[in-house]
């Protein structure tokens, strides 16, 4: 077959023309605000691996967007008001986090103890949805103080 003059040269004038980089989009906002809950055997500060997909989500969600969190532990009636426990489920949730490139300046974490279930209970009866981390993201006015 034979080359048509000219084609060539439309060619490399489309390639040029479709060269050119888009001018830069501002960040797309998060998919949800949602904050997320990441939920603990009784008197465990570990991580279970059925969480680890929950953390990568929002670790995903915390470096698309370049969002700050603030990772709170809590803990249910049976484990009592152990703020060190709950500090220390905050604690293994920045570092899952951090394991999956969310830097550390990015991540403000405390422990509040029994001070704020998610599910009523009485007194010494666990209630599995108050042994919680929650993740609150969405940016820096969120942050609590």
């Amino acid at each position: 077959m034979r080359a048509v003059p000219g084609i060539a040269l439309l060619s490399a004038a489309l390639a040029a023309a479709y060269a050119f980089a888009a001018p830069a989009s501002p960040p797309p906002e998060p998919e949800s605000c949602d904050p997320a809950y990441i939920f603990f055997q009784s008197g465990v500060a570990a991580v279970a691996p059925e969480e680890l997909p929950a953390i990568s989500g929002v670790a995903r969600t915390l470096l698309r967007n370049k969002l700050p969190a603030v990772v709170t532990g809590h803990t249910d009636a049976q484990e009592g008001d152990d703020k060190v426990l709950s500090e220390r489920r905050a604690a293994a949730v920045k570092q899952e986090l951090m394991c999956l490139g969310v830097k550390a300046e990015t991540l403000e974490t405390s422990g509040r103890g029994l001070s704020e279930p998610l599910t009523p209970s009485a007194p010494g009866i666990a209630e599995s949805f108050n042994r919680y981390v929650i993740i609150d993201f969405c940016g820096p006015d969120r942050f609590r103080k």
